[in-house]
């Protein structure tokens, strides 16, 4: 997808107070993934805010938490936020509709995920989601407190663009936006109702209708 479909995704997380930092030019064609991840675009980007937190006549001075950081992407650039999830100064990690393979497809195999260190979500659209076995497999083996949610209405892009079933309906990106926001707020804001959100048998989003969520290593 182009980078601009994402668009409103980043609008309505920024609208929660989080600092969005997108890589990737805004005018990106419509085009198949091709080429390896690049994760040090997303390390880059850190850096970035860092500097902007310290710059003199940054807008951004002093209203940055450069402590409380976390790397998302979808599909390939799912495998981008988790091999930079490795850095120290991630505290969270967002696998969207994305999972490394098995036999290092796209450049990172799966032994990368000895490398994670902080929570990690796997979200994904279910069967019909071409990353969809990945996410499972990578849940499954990863050793960091992890919660994979799953709505199989949405494939592989549906959360981003606004489809359910393959038909427009803009409540499904709001619906993941929604998950999103939550995993923020518990993972790098310790927000308890947001935990509640994903951990538990009546959890927030295990009681959401389409939906279905599984947790390890809390």
């Amino acid at each position: 997808m182009s980078n601009g479909e994402y668009t409103a995704t980043h609008t309505l997380l920024a609208a929660h107070g989080f600092l969005v930092v997108a890589v990737g030019a805004f005018d990106e064609p419509v085009t198949a993934e091709r080429g390896s991840p690049q994760p040090k675009v997303i390390t880059d980007g850190i850096t970035w805010a860092e500097r902007e937190n310290h710059r003199r006549g940054s807008e951004l001075r002093d209203r940055i938490d450069t402590g409380r950081v976390a790397v998302a992407g979808h599909s390939c650039g799912g495998i981008e936020a988790m091999v930079a999830g490795s850095d120290p100064r991630v505290k969270s990690v967002l696998s969207l509709n994305s999972g490394f393979f098995d036999d290092g497809t796209l450049g990172y195999g799966r032994e990368n995920l000895k490398n994670l260190h902080t929570p990690t979500l796997f979200l994904d659209g279910g069967p019909d989601d071409v990353a969809y076995p990945n996410s499972t497999a990578n849940f499954a083996q990863v050793t960091v407190p992890t919660v994979q949610a799953t709505n199989p209405a949405a494939g592989h892009g549906g959360f981003w663009t606004g489809l359910r079933n393959g038909n427009g309906d803009v409540t499904m990106q709001q619906e993941a936006v929604t998950v999103m926001v939550n995993w923020l707020d518990f993972t790098l804001n310790g927000n308890r109702t947001a935990r509640a959100y994903f951990l538990g048998r009546d959890c927030g989003l295990c009681t959401t209708p389409g939906w279905t969520v599984a947790s390890r290593n809390f």
